[in-house]
């Protein structure tokens, strides 16, 4: 078995190993659906070193030569399919579609060309350098542009280079006078060595995309309360902190709302955990409404709410919670609509650094005046220890 035959093995499989990657991933979460274009392109992949495979085999390699390098051409513009659904976006189907058309078209306009000549076998690289590149664009226009899509990006750019780069190659060393004769060669050897390699790459950074961004969803799964769909607690402290060091960057205040709906208990044993539970949903959407861009919305616990903001003062701040308290005059739940809800807050500004739990210890300080004071109100933490009311 000759080297080159011997990279067509080895390119094969691991095409086949990546498409049963991708699939597995797929079924596995049903969030990740998507990632089936990914295993759909190396699946396709696969079939141009097995075609090139089964040229040395045949008395009509004309068959496998077209479906080498059509699968070739068809695996990139799938990959760059797998890559808008991969991103949520809308796949440009017409304009895919023209590119493999012309592609495919100029295959057929070369088919008797002469090998080893360089127009030829420029010709020939030449729609699989398109692909290449129209992946690199796609990932650039859709991704986050974070590192990980910086490098894919730019190894789609060298890979779409090597196949400009592989006519002279091809024109150097020879790329065979037959079909059967390429399988054979030194080029062949040099050129699915070259493409695998690369492929390979283009392969485990994929794989990455897919884990990070399963790993993150898993994360953000497990940091959201499943009822109201807010940040858990868990998910807050995280976050919070986060936007705490921001604030520091940017030397401003930090103000936590906290909020608590009344007598939530009474209602739950009047009225069922059903209605209960209607609450929670109706004043997370409340919360959602009156919330500023950039604001942390959470659900602590069982009534009780969380809303961080940044570059607020306190009166700004007070005007954000006592909206939130106008919202509830007129709310009512379509399943009981004889019963009316109200909330308590508590809240506290101050400058950042400012420890997350100290600011939590102000506004909580805050809250239990509020409920102190009759509930139904808001009340701001003026200091550690003492506090303002602001009455319904």
């Amino acid at each position: 078995m000759g080297s080159a035959v011997f990279a067509l093995i080895v390119n094969t499989v691991v095409a086949l190993l990546f498409a049963a990657t991708f699939t597995t991933f797929a079924l596995s979460n049903a969030r990740f659906r998507r990632v089936l274009w990914l295993g759909l392109a190396y699946a396709i992949g696969a079939l141009t070193p097995g075609s090139e495979l089964l040229v040395r085999f045949t008395d009509t390699p004309q068959i496998f030569m077209a479906t080498s390098s059509g699968s070739f051409v068809l695996a990139f513009y799938a990959t760059a399919v797998a890559l808008m659904k991969f991103h949520r976006r809308s796949v440009p189907w017409l304009t895919f579609g023209a590119l493999t058309l012309a592609s495919f078209t100029l295959r057929w306009t070369i088919w008797n060309g002469q090998r080893d000549d360089l127009q030829y076998e420029w010709l020939y690289q030449l729609p699989f350098a398109m692909a290449m590149l129209v992946c690199a664009a796609t990932l650039w226009q859709v991704s986050r542009r974070t590192v990980l899509d910086r490098i894919l990006t730019i190894v789609f750019l060298i890979a779409s280079a090597h196949f400009l780069i592989k006519p002279l190659l091809a024109h150097w060393y020879g790329s065979g006078s037959t079909a059967k004769a390429y399988a054979e060669s030194l080029y062949a050897l040099l050129s699915q060595s070259a493409t695998g390699i690369l492929l390979i790459a283009i392969g485990l950074l994929l794989i990455l995309m897919v884990v990070r961004a399963m790993l993150s969803d898993a994360q953000q799964e497990s940091e959201i309360d499943a009822l109201s769909q807010l940040l858990n607690r868990r998910g807050f402290v995280r976050r919070a902190n986060g936007l705490i060091a921001n604030a520091v960057r940017l030397r401003s205040k930090v103000a936590l709302v906290m909020f608590d709906l009344d007598h939530f208990k009474h209602i739950n044993d009047t009225y069922g955990h059903g209605v209960g539970d209607g609450f929670i949903e109706a004043f997370s959407e409340i919360l959602r409404l009156c919330s500023p861009p950039g604001a942390l919305i959470a659900r602590l616990g069982g009534e009780e709410f969380a809303v961080m903001l940044v570059s607020h003062d306190v009166a700004v701040a007070r005007l954000f919670g006592e909206s939130v308290r106008a919202h509830l005059v007129n709310l009512e739940l379509e399943q009981c609509r004889d019963v009316r809800i109200t909330v308590s807050a508590g809240l506290a500004v101050d400058h950042a650094p400012i420890e997350l739990q100290d600011l939590m210890r102000q506004a909580d300080a805050a809250l239990y005046d509020a409920k102190s004071r009759g509930r139904n109100r808001l009340c701001i933490a003026r200091a550690r220890n003492t506090t303002a009311s602001a009455a319904s």
